[in-house]
C-alpha cells in the first residue's frame, strides 16, 4: 500500500530490476568460482522478480522467488559434482587451439564489458564514495555534539511529540504538517550518529532505539491509531532493545571494554550472548521474530502520497538503521577474540 498506487515508483523499481539483472548477468559469465556464479544467477533473477512486481504480477513474482530458491539451492548441491565432470572433461578433451582475434568494434566493446564486469562496475567504490561516505561525514560531524546537549534536545523534541499526539486538535495545521518531517530528520540523524559512533556501543544502542521512537512519533502524526496499535508498534522494538543492551551491559560488566573503534570477538568467549544479541537487533530491525515487523507495515501504511520529505527521510533510515545495528554485532562479537592468549589464523593458514 505504500507504493503500488504510485506510477513512479513502479517505474523506478522496474528500472532498477532491469539494471540489476542486466548488469548481474554480466558479472555472472566472468566469475570464477561455481558459488560466486550461482549467487550472481540469483541475483538477475530477483532483478526479474523487482520487474515482475513493479508490473503488478505478484503471484508470479512468489512462484519465481520459491522456483529460484529450490533451483540455486540443487545447483550448490550438486556444484562440487559439475565440477568434477568438467575437469575431466578439460584433461581428455582440451583444444589449444585458440580462434584468431579480430580487432573489431564488436572486440573493444565486448573486452570492455568483460573488464567492467570481471571489476563488479565499479559498484563497491561507487557505493562507497556516493553513499555512504557523505551520511558517514554527517554522522562523524554529529559526534562533536555533547551528550548532555543532545539529551536535552530529545527530550524536548519527545515532549513536544507526545503533546502534538494528545491535543491534535488544537494545533494548527501548518505545525502538524511540519512536525512529521522534523520526526522523521531527528531519527536519520540519530541513526547516522548512531552509524559513525566509535565510543560506547550502549551510546549507540540507545541512539538507534531512540530514533525508532522518533519515527514511530513521525508517522502517528498521520494515523489515528488505536492504543493496540501502538503497543504492537512498540511492544517489539521496546522488548529487543532491551535485550540487546541487557548483552551489552553483561560485556561491560565481563570486560568493561565495548568501545565500537575495533573487533573485540567477544562471541569466541560469549556465544550465547552474542546470538541472544544477534536476535535482539534483528527483532529491532523488523525481521520477523518480533512484533516489530508488523508494526513497521502499521506505519508504512500510514505515510501520505505527498509526503515526499518524509518518505525520503523514512527510506534512509531504515537502510542505514540496518548497517547501524549489524556494525554494533560484528564489533563487538566478531572479528579475532583482542586476547592474545586464544589462537588465531595466520595467513599461512
Amino acid at each position: 500500500p505504500f507504493w503500488e498506487n504510485m506510477t513512479g515508483i513502479r517505474i523506478a523499481i522496474g528500472i532498477v530490476g532491469i539494471t540489476t539483472g542486466v548488469i548481474a548477468a554480466y558479472i555472472t559469465r566472468v566469475q570464477s568460482t561455481v558459488k560466486t556464479q550461482i549467487a550472481y544467477a540469483s541475483v538477475v533473477q530477483i532483478g526479474l522478480i523487482f520487474v515482475e512486481i513493479a508490473l503488478g504480477l505478484h503471484v508470479l513474482a512468489l512462484v519465481h522467488f520459491s522456483a529460484n530458491a529450490f533451483l540455486r539451492t540443487w545447483q550448490l548441491l550438486v556444484s562440487p559434482s559439475v565440477l568434477s565432470y568438467l575437469v575431466h572433461n578439460q584433461f581428455y578433451h582440451f583444444d589449444p587451439s585458440a580462434p584468431k582475434k579480430v580487432n573489431t568494434g564488436f572486440r573493444k566493446i565486448s573486452n570492455s564489458l568483460y573488464i567492467l564486469s570481471v571489476k563488479e562496475w565499479n559498484l563497491d567504490a561507487m557505493l562507497f564514495r556516493y553513499l555512504w561516505s557523505p551520511f558517514k561525514e554527517i554522522g562523524r560531524g554529529l559526534q562533536g555534539v555533547s551528550t548532555k546537549l543532545t539529551s536535552v534536545i530529545l527530550i524536548v523534541l519527545m515532549g513536544i511529540g507526545v503533546y502534538a499526539l494528545v491535543a491534535k486538535n488544537s494545533i494548527p495545521v501548518f505545525v502538524t504538517d511540519i512536525l512529521p518531517l522534523v520526526f522523521s530528520a531527528t531519527t536519520l540523524l540519530l541513526i547516522l550518529k548512531a552509524f559513525a559512533e566509535r565510543g560506547d556501543a550502549r551510546k549507540a544502542w540507545l541512539m538507534i532505539f531512540a530514533s525508532q521512537l522518533f519515527m514511530l512519533l513521525a508517522i502517528l502524526g498521520n494515523a489515528d491509531l488505536g492504543l493496540k496499535e501502538i503497543l504492537i508498534c512498540l511492544g517489539g522494538a521496546s522488548l529487543s532493545a532491551i535485550m540487546g543492551y541487557a548483552c551489552l551491559e553483561r560485556m561491560h560488566a565481563i570486560d568493561s571494554d565495548i568501545l565500537l573503534d575495533k573487533f573485540h570477538g567477544y562471541t569466541f568467549e560469549q556465544p550465547v550472548t552474542g546470538f541472544i544479541f544477534l536476535v535482539s537487533g534483528l527483532g529491532l530491525l523488523g525481521f520477523p521474530v518480533t512484533p516489530t515487523f508488523i508494526g513497521i507495515d502499521l506505519l508504512f501504511s500510514h505515510i501520505g502520497l505527498k509526503q515526499y520529505g518524509l518518505i525520503v527521510f523514512a527510506a534512509l533510515s531504515f537502510v542505514f538503521v540496518e548497517i547501524a545495528v549489524l556494525r554494533i554485532y560484528s564489533r563487538v562479537f566478531m572479528g579475532q577474540h583482542k586476547k592474545p592468549s586464544h589462537a588465531i589464523a595466520y595467513r599461512s593458514s
